[in-house]
C-alpha cells in the first residue's frame, strides 16, 4: 500500500510491487457465538502450511 499526502495508506500498489498472485491464499472468519481465536489459528495454520504434506 503507497501512503496519501494526508499520511494515510491507500490500496495503490507502490512501484515495483506486485500485486496478489497465484501463491497467495486468503482467509476469513465469520462465527458468531463460537470460538473465533480458535477457528483462526487453525484457519492461519492451514492456509501457511498448504500443499507441504
Amino acid at each position: 500500500m503507497a501512503p496519501r499526502a494526508d499520511g494515510r495508506l491507500n490500496h495503490d500498489l507502490l512501484p515495483g510491487e506486485k500485486g496478489p498472485q497465484d501463491a497467495c491464499g486468503v482467509f476469513g472468519v465469520w462465527a458468531p457465538g463460537e470460538e473465533v481465536a480458535k477457528l483462526t489459528y487453525f484457519g492461519l495454520y492451514a492456509l501457511q502450511h498448504r500443499g507441504q504434506e
